[in-house]
C-alpha cells in the first residue's frame, strides 16, 4: 500500500446477524489505513483495537450501546529488512509470502 498513491484509503467493517435465510445490519466501521499512517506505522507494525460498532441515525453516527469489533493488524513495509543476532540481514516475510513460500 503506498500512502501517497492513495493518501485517503480506508477500510469498512459491516457487521450482520444471518437467521434463517434473512440478514439483519448490526453495526459497522471504516477505519483510516493511510491517514496519519493509523494502520501503516513501521514504527507501530502491530495494532490490536477494540472499536464500537455505530450505526446512522438521522444521518448522524451514533455508537451502539453493545457490541463491538476487535481488530488485530500487523503492518510490513515491502522493504522491511530484519537484521539477525549474528548481524545478518534477510527480509521479513509477509504472513502471505510465508505461506506462498511453503
Amino acid at each position: 500500500i503506498d500512502p501517497e498513491r492513495h493518501p485517503d484509503l480506508s477500510i469498512d467493517f459491516e457487521v450482520r446477524r444471518a437467521l434463517y435465510g434473512f440478514s439483519t445490519h448490526i453495526g459497522g466501521i471504516q477505519l483510516p489505513v493511510t491517514q496519519r499512517k493509523f494502520l501503516i506505522n513501521p514504527s507501530e507494525p502491530f495494532k490490536n483495537l477494540w472499536l464500537p460498532l455505530v450505526t446512522v441515525q438521522e444521518g448522524k453516527l451514533v455508537a451502539n450501546p453493545t457490541g463491538e469489533i476487535h481488530i488485530m493488524t500487523r503492518w510490513l513495509p515491502a522493504e522491511k529488512i530484519q537484521i539477525l543476532a549474528d548481524g545478518s540481514q534477510k527480509q521479513q516475510l509477509s504472513v502471505r509470502q510465508h505461506f506462498l513460500k511453503e
